[in-house]
């Protein structure tokens, strides 16, 4: 049953905070968010999380914080962890050593509770909230985006919901940045961000790149995935590196400059593709 929630409030429970565990007492910390796969007409779908690889490389067992629903209603302050074994490997990475993107299909997670009134909850991303060629040709250089994650770890415990954070694109996310299919934000990116999605925010009205405003309108479309930032080190050296995934990471030899590297969200299309040709869903 679907559990109706305003636009802007599906945005708190669309996130998932992760926790990588590996063998030699490590643990990484970072953002997920749910992802519905080669949507069927008839309403078969493959739900999953994506996030980094850098998030989950070599963890033996996964924590992921999961809000409840019970009779199709949503209980807020109503969650429970799941712990997943062999968890670095249970993912789907994509193939480019460049692009910083895996996927964990959840369906045989999600069919643990088929019976049960208590289910997960959340609010899927989808193929269609990926900005699209003709919306990216109409974007200026300078939009507001919104991040969702958790940042230094931080959460909201009680109700299990993420922390928001307000920023620009600091490059044009039509252009492929360096050459590569990635952009820049002006945001704080901090320590757990990794994974984090990155929406383009025009909310009640935004101006288009010609100038013309448009009232009472709202523009929300997945732009990117943080993965990494531009860091300075004491010598002045500028240095592009992943998002620690643990606050002890980052050293006092490297300084962050609050802009973030993301992925275009079109990368998730080699996920459908690639998920299309393993699930066969049948007449």
């Amino acid at each position: 049953m679907k559990i109706p929630l305003p636009q802007l409030e599906q945005l708190m429970h669309m996130t998932a905070r992760i926790e990588a565990k590996r063998g030699d007492g490590s643990i990484s910390r970072g953002t997920g968010f749910f992802f519905n796969f080669c949507v069927q007409s008839d309403g078969r779908f493959v739900p999953a999380i994506v996030t980094n690889k850098h998030v989950i490389d070599g963890s033996d067992r996964g924590l992921i914080n999961f809000t409840m629903a019970q009779e199709g209603e949503l209980v807020l302050g109503g969650h429970f962890t799941a712990e997943f074994e062999k968890f670095g490997e249970s993912w789907l990475r994509h193939p480019s050593d460049g692009i910083d993107l895996a996927v964990l299909p959840l369906n045989q997670f999600l069919d643990a509770f088929k019976d049960k009134a208590r289910k997960p909850f959340w609010t899927p991303l989808h193929m269609d909230m990926i900005a699209s060629p003709e919306l990216l040709d109409d974007l200026g250089p300078i939009e507001d985006i919104i991040m969702v994650g958790y940042p230094i770890g931080l959460w909201d415990a009680a109700n299990n919901a993420p922390i928001f954070r307000r920023g620009i694109t600091a490059t044009h996310p039509r252009l492929n940045l360096d050459g590569n299919p990635q952009f820049l934000i002006d945001c704080a990116c901090f320590p757990g961000s990794s994974g984090s999605p990155v929406l383009l925010a025009n909310i009640g009205s935004y101006v288009d790149k010609n100038l013309d405003v448009h009232i009472g309108s709202t523009r929300i479309a997945l732009l990117g995935i943080l993965w990494g930032g531009p860091q300075y080190t004491a010598r002045g050296e500028v240095i592009s590196v992943p998002v620690p995934t643990s606050a002890n990471q980052v050293t006092e030899s490297r300084i962050p400059s609050n802009l973030g590297y993301c992925i275009k969200s079109s990368e998730l299309r080699w996920f459908e593709s690639e998920i299309a040709r393993r699930v066969a869903f049948g007449g």
